[in-house]
């Protein structure tokens, strides 16, 4: 008599919904298929045959970021070499920097150095944002088509892995695919990201932002934290080096504000039993960036003078920038330009718009967390998204474009040595969008399992939310 080990519910929809390859894979599972006898299958391989069931999934949504990118960048998207997308300025430069990266890496000459500009002397492009991540991620098509072309796949390219990495992100909290999806797009196509599309190509590569907080959370939530999830976290950050060097500084003093959350909700013993791995981490970023680094302090006239307080504070976003849409927002962009100049001295950079709809999720969101048993995840965010956004609002208080005496949350900041380098405050705001986006997988999860007649089969994650 064939004997059948039991399987939980969504174990069995895993298996049902699978095809001839995986069902195989899966086998494993099912007791005296082949010998009548019951076998318990490897954990390993449950959770290879598991894994394999999600790349449908991940292929399938990465091809539904990619459809979203080109409609958000029409009509360039379908002419990429009919010229730049976004306002002529920065745009240029991050084009020369595409087809410079390009042009060395083909002569095996070193990217961060070049003599094409200030002939014959040799400028070090190590301090300037020429997004090498990006640089490498174009470089097939920055060899083949030219800047141009490759500028505007990049942009393109870009929006749709920043959507998909925090769609990984999303789903690690979730646990739901749609919800996931809904919350990766939220990111990836946030009114932060798409108005820096207009010309910083550099802040557009946001992707190592998402990746960087998995790797995080998958040291932090392992009971024996070891050197892998150290060297995995340490490699994720040096990816936000390689886009943007503010991204690293402002992932950096993220990982204090998760760290403080988890101390807070689970005691000191988080810290004494991840610290090795913090360092492991640390240690490995340092090791990997040193080149870049010795190009960065090695020669004191290479390095820039740092901006003026004045420049910091006109580049900081507004205390009601939450609710003001950029000039160049889809269905708003009409109200906002009748609005006083004044409100958008800060130009695009300025730009923290959150969106009411998605604001409104993210609320229902944090609110619905416990009882999807999301707690951690909910004061992680919810204190992400708050505490970036003040900092955002630079050293002193701006209210509707008219500057106050009032000093900001990041007044005390901008008194440390070298955290002037973040000359635009209002870019600590990518954190935000990044909380409201994991927010929104939660509210958006929430509403999904209580509708009638769902097919949670097709919503819920079938394999661990590892990916590492």
């Amino acid at each position: 008599m064939m004997m059948v080990m039991p399987m939980r519910p969504w174990l069995h929809a895993a298996v049902k919904n699978t095809g001839p390859s995986t069902l195989c894979q899966a086998s494993t599972i099912v007791a005296g298929l082949t010998n009548r006898r019951p076998r318990v299958a490897p954990e390993g391989a449950l959770d290879s045959a598991l894994r394999r069931a999600e790349w449908p999934w991940h292929a399938l949504s990465f091809a539904i970021c990619f459809l979203l990118a080109v409609i958000f960048t029409l009509p360039t998207s379908l002419a990429p070499a009919s010229g730049l997308m976004g306002y002529s300025g920065d745009n240029f430069q991050h084009a020369w920097f595409l087809w410079e990266f390009a042009h060395a890496v083909a002569k095996l000459h070193n990217p961060f150095y070049t003599d094409l500009i200030y002939f014959p002397s040799r400028a070090n492009l190590a301090w300037s944002t020429m997004d090498p991540l990006a640089g490498a991620v174009a470089l097939p098509v920055s060899l083949a088509l030219g800047p141009v072309v490759a500028y505007n796949v990049s942009l393109v390219l870009q929006l749709a892995l920043a959507a998909f990495f925090a769609r990984l992100l999303c789903l690690r909290v979730c646990e739901n695919q749609i919800a996931a999806l809904v919350g990766g797009a939220c990111f990836g196509f946030s009114p932060f990201l798409l108005a820096h599309s207009l010309g910083h190509l550099s802040l557009v590569t946001a992707f190592p932002a998402p990746l960087y907080f998995l790797a995080l959370d998958r040291l932090l939530t392992s009971n024996k934290p070891g050197w892998k999830d150290g060297t995995l976290l340490g490699g994720a950050l040096l990816l936000t080096a390689l886009a943007h060097y503010n991204y690293t500084v402002i992932c950096i003093l993220a990982t204090l504000v998760v760290i403080a959350v988890d101390i807070a909700l689970g005691g000191w013993q988080l810290l004494w039993r991840s610290w090795k791995a913090l360092a492991c981490g640390a240690v490995t970023f340092v090791v990997v960036f040193s080149p870049m680094l010795a190009m960065l302090v090695g020669n004191a006239a290479d390095r820039p003078k740092p901006r003026g307080i004045e420049h910091v504070q006109q580049y900081s976003a507004d205390v009601l920038g939450f609710l003001i849409p950029s000039w160049n927002h889809i269905l708003l962009g009409r109200f906002a330009r009748r609005m006083d100049l004044s409100v958008f001295v800060a130009g695009y950079e300025g730009t923290v718009y959150i969106g009411i709809v998605i604001l409104a999720l993210a609320v229902f969101g944090a609110i619905k967390a416990r009882e999807l048993g999301r707690t951690r995840w909910m004061w992680q965010a919810l204190t992400l998204g708050v505490a970036f956004y003040l900092l955002s609002l630079g050293p002193s208080l701006r209210v509707l474009g008219h500057a106050t005496s009032i000093p900001g949350p990041a007044a005390l900041l901008y008194r440390l040595p070298g955290l002037d380098f973040v000359s635009a405050p209002a870019r600590f705001a990518v954190i935000t969008a990044l909380a409201a986006a994991i927010l929104v997988s939660l509210g958006i999860t929430f509403l999904l399992e209580r509708l009638p007649h769902t097919p949670q089969r097709y919503l819920r994650s079938q394999a661990s939310p590892r990916y590492f």
